[in-house]
């Protein structure tokens, strides 16, 4: 996912630059894919637990895909974790907790992934000229750049509540009212790049 982004954007060596990293249309078909897997995996008792761009795959045809479930786990009859296991970065707090021995008030459950999904949707919007800048962003020491929409916003601050029974499930997300949106913008635009249907 990284590497595509630099693809489509890439990084200027000039001062700021006001755009985002990915389009927002293109940040939706990425967390539309990710929030399917998730889904999936949560139905079925699993959770992910290493979200992060490196383990999202994008095809050539452009479609992605959740790759690398090597750190699932199964939640216990209570829908808890018993051991935790991720990405530092991306990882929840109670996930972190739960890693390093420290205190949480929180049990790790499924929704830990939703966390991890926020992350990685920040990410694909920031848009800075360092790796520090970057790391300053995901630990939420600054705001996400003015032009990503209040949807946007609202659905990654959902997704990183503390507690973790108040963050959307992966169905929730989904139905989401800026994904809904961006995801038909999507659809128009793909429509409106081929051209009318050849007869």
């Amino acid at each position: 996912m990284q590497e595509a982004a630099a693809r489509s954007n890439p990084r200027p060596k000039t001062a700021k630059r006001r755009s985002l990293l990915l389009p927002e249309t293109r940040v939706a078909e990425v967390a539309h894919a990710v929030l399917s897997a998730l889904h999936t995996m949560h139905s079925r008792g699993y959770a992910h637990c290493d979200v992060k761009p490196e383990n999202i795959l994008i095809a050539a045809d452009g479609s992605c895909r959740l790759g690398d479930p090597g750190l699932a786990m199964a939640v216990d009859a209570s829908g808890v974790l018993t051991c935790g296991a991720g990405t530092p970065k991306y990882m929840a707090p109670e996930m972190s907790a739960k890693v390093y021995g420290d205190a949480c008030r929180y049990p790790v459950t499924v929704q830990s992934d939703m966390f991890s999904v926020a992350r990685v949707l920040a990410l694909s919007v920031i848009w800075n000229d360092d790796k520090v800048s970057w790391d300053e962003y995901l630990r939420w020491e600054k705001d996400l750049p003015g032009c990503v929409s209040p949807g946007l916003r609202q659905l990654i601050a959902s997704m990183v509540e503390e507690d973790p029974a108040k963050r959307p499930t992966p169905l929730e997300a989904l139905g989401n009212e800026w994904l809904v949106g961006a995801l038909e913008r999507a659809r128009q635009q793909r429509q409106a790049q081929e051209g009318p249907c050849q007869q």
